[in-house]
């Protein structure tokens, strides 16, 4: 074997046995933990927030009446004038038709138990009517001293929403997308990289709340009472999972 082969076969084993990353050469044993080719960028995971908090100024006033009777038709009927007194009061205070849904309708028999005969025997009859009201958060207390005063024995509560949820919900989105960015953005301070892209995006859970308060009290004693409803704070919450490039 002549002299320039040799010398040409070491170079190669030489060239062969480093790596070299950056300029600098890696000792031996040392491994990369991942080849990424020149074209390709580097990637950063991050997950971003957004929160919104706003004042509800819609409510949903929930109310029922029941009316008791050993007839079931007079039962009925109890409850039925109760209901349409409630309604027609309703729209007297300007509250639209479309405004006024029932949510619940029934008639049932109440038993109780004859220790004589050891047997359940039919005490009357009970019929209930249920209804929730749309209305402003500043006129929900106006709406409930309206329905006990008209017949209303049963008061279930209000809940809360927001007129426009839907671009809060794209406004937090956004807010979200902001946060992503920032994290990304701090995470490379002080390094040579930048952000140069995002090759995807994953919009992940949106926190919708719609607030309640229970109102678990009802019978006589609820009309003229003005009851002062606070909607309170809502909070609307989405998060992104971007994954940026840099370079």
């Amino acid at each position: 074997m002549s002299k320039k082969f040799i010398a040409v076969f070491i170079l190669t084993v030489l060239v062969l046995s480093t790596v070299v990353i950056g300029g600098n050469t890696l000792p031996k044993g040392s491994v990369a933990a991942e080849s990424i080719s020149v074209d390709e960028h580097h990637l950063i995971s991050v997950t971003g927030t957004g929160t919104i908090q706003v004042i509800p100024d819609i409510a949903y006033v929930s109310f029922g009446i029941q009316a008791e009777h050993e007839n079931a038709g007079i039962a009925m009927e109890k409850m039925s004038a109760r209901a349409n007194a409630i309604i027609d009061a309703l729209k007297e205070r300007e509250v639209k038709e479309e405004d006024i849904k029932t949510t619940g309708l029934s008639l049932v028999p109440v038993y109780r138990w004859d220790k004589e005969t050891g047997k359940s025997i039919l005490d009357y009859y009970r019929a209930s009517e249920f209804f929730r009201v749309k209305c402003t958060v500043n006129n929900a207390g106006a709406i409930l001293t309206c329905a006990g005063e008209n017949g209303a024995n049963i008061i279930n509560g209000v809940s809360f929403d927001i007129s426009n949820r839907e671009e809060l919900k794209l406004e937090a989105i956004k807010k979200a997308m902001d946060n992503a960015k920032a994290q990304a953005e701090i995470s490379l301070n002080g390094t040579r990289y930048m952000i140069t892209g995002i090759k995807t995006i994953s919009i992940g859970s949106i926190y919708d709340q719609i607030r309640s308060i229970d109102m678990a009290f009802g019978g006589k004693g609820t009309e003229n009472i003005e009851i002062p409803i606070e909607g309170g704070m809502l909070t609307i919450q989405a998060t992104v999972q971007v994954t940026y490039t840099f370079d």
